[in-house]
């Protein structure tokens, strides 16, 4: 049933330049409108610090101080200021559409910050053109500020937009806003005055007509009645005595009609009538009206522009919402006319539809991409059928089709979107629903991709009748992955968007078992594949041309980026080339999808944990974007760093390192305020933007280890890390890529306890496994005896081993081989004496350790594994094990101590693996 809910629109005058005074206002406002049961507040245009129609009256020069003021006293939206803001409508438990100046770098923005019912800025949006002299003081609004729609928290059926001022002149943006299924418009606005007159009496001829109050609301009424939706016109009013300090005083416009302060509010019902009274110009005020928002739905019966009364096949909306400030030149398309040496020159591809009915990519290098016309005349879903077809029938040949209950695949669907899609965004979860209802011809939900879900998604699970072996969780999903396997080797031949989806949890899902020979070849017949189908390459110019429906388009852009991001984490988890580069790559990033970026995210289904998660969006659209930015920019250096052929210097890598270590930075201090880390690690945490912070500390570690044993020449590091080397240049502790790594490392590990206390480790990716195990190693190193600050890396590397313990239940193998490698790390890296006072230190044997004291360390030389003692080192240890205070810590470190005969097939693979992975990290460049 559609909420009924109180709206509140606010005629008031700004506290002028002011900007303190401003906050205080607008506070005051909000705590009034809750007091009177608004539900939603909406605010003029640049409330503050007030609309400056000075820039309109005064010339430029003369207004250079004051502008200069004004900008002073614009607000900082991550400001104590905005704080005290989004805490008061916490407070109010209202939700706020707040028009003010944003000063961001010393430029001014005029903006509008949606603040839900929890005090969270869950959207922010710029105008998208200034109004005419106005753009000599405001920037443009960016690819972002198109969106104008975000849901309420507390009620999220309910979508709220906003636009400022002549933005509602824009027909496309205003259309765009009705594909976003707004219900509540907030119409921000600055006073406007009547047209004025002459000293007779007579209309001004040489004032535009459109710049009056009367016209500025006949603008929002056909927002109302085109949008169906209710619109709550917002304005400032000026007061007589506060003309002078605008300096506005002799303004004509506002002279011209005595006594009007310039106010006109309103609201509009969704059939554009006029729900309230108007109050006089000069009043300031909270207008109030009781809406029912089951009328939109009539409203909607009658006129719905953007759905039954609508003809897309012959008129649709083409947005770019990229924040790119020019769009890159499509040298795919020109001049019908134009000759065969221009065709053959081209360097763009293009795609084709060949046997199969798909679109296919060809680069210009096959020729292919010279042909204009389709290869094949066939239809686009039969052969990828028919090879489903094929591929059932084989399963159920040889008893591989696992049959689902309906209750049991709701189970599997809920954990997954609930905890691997978050963070490995490959599935547009609204295209798949659609496809799943058996709207659009199933195209985004096939057997394979059902069945590779679920096979991933057990693994959340802790029902037995997952389990191939009901006491053995490693089994759990096996079925389901034993079926996939087959129905992936028939598609494969005609492959689709789903069949790259499903190639990718495939990949993921096998590497629990710690086949990562199969789960690189499935990473890589994902990448391929979606080469193949051209998911790479910006599709707008064939959604323009109706090639590609706009649908179709960001279920390839979501799969696209969830590919590459797949494609680096093996790349980073096995130490090998990845199969993507940027130059290649032209898709956008995807669009912010409202119901996966705003639906709020719940622990579990139990619906009594929705009061104290409220207002938690999931904010999974925004969090994919930026998880693919920073590979992007960790994995194209290290590609370079890590190469086996590289002829690259020191002082080449060093300078790479460097740069990159400076982007990585700035991307990570630019997040916005809902990815970034809360103050406490008390306050809740989305899982997958926790994951996202341990990827971004994994990248640190991996980027400065190649030079932590650098030594002679200072090195230039970021600007975070301490540059006084001093006399500890030569110790391999003090080295400032050193440092970088155990601070990264100590932030894993802090992560990883917030993770474990908030969510536990039952349920987190996959790849926590090596992020955790990249920490690991560090820790490893830093626990030595020769380190002096060993007591809290030593704790450090309780809660890494502890962690990949707990990742044994849902990654098994993989987790095994992690902790089996730390293992043979340690007896390689570690003396006999080393050990025992590793024990000492960690709890173990307190009472009997004897051993060398505690500033024994490496002997010079001892680091490589030609002169260790290996195994036999080890064999002295077992008196050490009996005895003195058990504690959780010697529990967490004996295992590196265990004297059991070592499975020597599986250390083979395990050092192999080691070696390949760049893990010899002690053996690393020396000047």
């Amino acid at each position: 049933m559609a909420p009924k809910l109180k709206i509140a629109a606010i005629q008031a005058e700004p506290v002028w330049q002011d900007l303190e005074g401003g906050v205080t206002k607008s506070i005051a406002l909000i705590e009034e409108a809750a007091k009177q049961g608004a539900n939603v507040v909406g605010f003029p245009e640049v409330f503050i610090p007030g609309y400056p129609w000075s820039i309109w009256a005064q010339s430029p020069t003369d207004n250079a101080a004051f502008m200069d003021e004004y900008l002073r006293n614009s607000l900082v939206k991550d400001s104590e200021e905005m704080k005290r803001i989004c805490a008061a409508v916490k407070e109010a438990g209202v939700f706020v559409v707040l028009g003010y100046s944003e000063r961001f770098k010393n430029t001014l923005y005029i903006s509008q910050s949606f603040i839900d019912e929890n005090g969270v800025i869950v959207h922010h949006r710029r105008k998208i053109k200034p109004t005419h002299v106005e753009r000599a003081y405001w920037g443009d609004g960016q690819g972002e500020s198109l969106q104008t729609v975000v849901p309420s928290t507390l009620h999220p059926s309910v979508k709220i937009g906003g636009l400022n001022c002549w933005e509602h002149t824009q027909t496309l943006l205003r259309y765009y806003e009705y594909e976003q299924d707004v219900d509540l418009h907030v119409s921000s606005w600055p006073s406007i005055w009547p047209h004025p007159t002459t000293k007779d009496g007579k209309r001004n001829p040489d004032w535009p007509g459109h710049i009056t109050d009367e016209m500025s609301m006949r603008l929002s009424q056909v927002l109302a009645l085109e949008g169906a939706c209710f619109v709550m016109v917002c304005t400032q009013v000026v007061s007589e005595e506060s003309r002078k300090k605008c300096r506005i005083e002799e303004f004509d416009f506002v002279t011209g009609t005595p006594g009007s302060g310039g106010g006109f509010s309103m609201i509009y019902s969704p059939w554009g009538e006029e729900l309230i009274e108007r109050p006089p110009s000069g009043e300031e005020c909270i207008l109030y009206a009781e809406v029912d928002l089951a009328k939109k739905a009539k409203a909607k019966q009658n006129l719905d522009i953007v759905g039954h009364y609508s003809r897309p096949d012959q008129l649709s909306l083409r947005v770019n919402n990229s924040n790119t400030e020019e769009a890159e030149q499509d040298e795919s398309t020109g001049d019908e006319d134009q000759s065969p040496l221009s065709d053959l020159t081209g360097l763009v591809g293009r795609l084709n539809v060949i046997d199969d009915g798909q679109l296919h990519y060809f680069g210009s290098q096959s020729s292919y991409n010279l042909v204009r016309e389709p290869l094949h005349e066939a239809d686009p879903h039969e052969p990828s059928l028919r090879v489903q077809r094929q591929g059932l029938t084989a399963a159920a040949q040889l008893g591989k089709l696992v049959i689902v209950s309906d209750e049991l695949q709701e189970h599997l669907l809920e954990l997954y979107w609930r905890w691997q899609n978050p963070w490995n965004y490959v599935i547009h979860k609204g295209a798949f629903l659609k496809s799943i209802r058996g709207e659009d011809d199933g195209k985004y939900c096939s057997p394979l991709l059902l069945c590779s879900i679920f096979a991933i998604a057990a693994r959340y699970s802790d029902r037995p009748e997952l389990r191939s072996v009901v006491d053995d969780p490693r089994t759990a999903g096996d079925a389901f992955f034993e079926q996939a396997k087959i129905l992936l080797l028939y598609e494969s031949e005609a492959p689709t968007i789903t069949t790259v989806q499903s190639a990718c949890l495939l990949a993921l899902r096998i590497m629990s078992d710690g086949k990562e020979a199969l789960g690189w070849l499935y990473s890589g017949n994902a990448t391929r594949m979606a080469h193949n189908l051209g998911l790479h390459l910006d599709c707008s110019k064939w959604t323009t041309i109706g090639m590609v429906s706009e649908e179709e388009a960001e279920a390839k852009k979501v799969t696209w980026w969830g590919c590459y991001v797949i494609d680096k984490l093996f790349s980073i988890g096995l130490g090998r080339p990845s199969s993507t580069t940027k130059s290649t790559i032209s898709c956008p990033k995807p669009s912010i999808d409202t119901m996966e970026e705003y639906t709020p995210w719940l622990p579990s289904s139990d619906s009594s944990c929705g009061e104290k998660s409220l207002g938690v969006h999931s904010h999974i659209s925004s969090t994919a974007c930026y998880v693919s930015e920073t590979m992007t920019i960790a994995c194209e250096a290290m590609d370079a760093i890590y190469a086996e052929n590289s002829k690259l210097s020191i002082r080449e890598i060093e300078d790479i390192v460097s740069k990159t270590d400076v982007e990585l930075r700035t991307h990570y201090r630019e997040l916005p305020s809902y990815l970034r880390l809360p103050a406490s690690p008390k306050v809740p945490m989305l899982p997958h933007v926790c994951l996202f912070h341990i990827q971004y500390h994994a990248h640190l570690i991996l980027l400065h280890r190649p030079l932590v044993l650098k030594k002679k020449r200072r090195s230039v590091v970021s600007a975070n890390a301490s540059s006084e080397d001093g006399g500890d240049e030569g110790n391999e502790y003090m080295n400032q890529h050193m440092l970088i790594c155990r601070d990264s490392a100590a932030e894993i590990a802090k992560l990883l306890r917030i993770y474990k206390q908030q969510y536990t480790l039952r349920r987190i990716p996959i790849a926590a496994v090596h992020l955790c195990f990249s920490a690991t190693v560090i820790h490893l190193i830093d626990a030595r005896p020769s380190n002096p600050n060993r007591q809290q890396a030593i704790r450090h590397l309780q809660t890494c081993i502890d962690a990949l313990r707990d990742l044994r239940t849902a990654w098994c193998t993989w987790s095994d081989r992690a902790l089996r490698a730390v293992r043979l790390l340690a007896r390689e890296w570690y003396q006999c004496e080393d050990v025992s006072q590793l024990q000492h230190w960690s709890g173990l044997g307190a009472e009997t350790a004897g051993g060398p004291s505690a500033d024994c360390g490496i002997p010079e030389g001892a680091v490589g594994g030609s002169q260790r003692t290996g195994t036999a080192a080890f064999g002295d240890l077992k008196s050490h094990k009996t005895g003195g205070r058990a504690s959780t810590e010697s529990d967490t470190l004996a295992f590196l101590f265990d004297v059991a005969t070592p499975d020597q097939y599986t250390d083979n693979l395990v050092k192999e693996w080691l070696a390949e992975s760049g893990y010899d990290v002690l053996n690393t460049i020396v000047e």
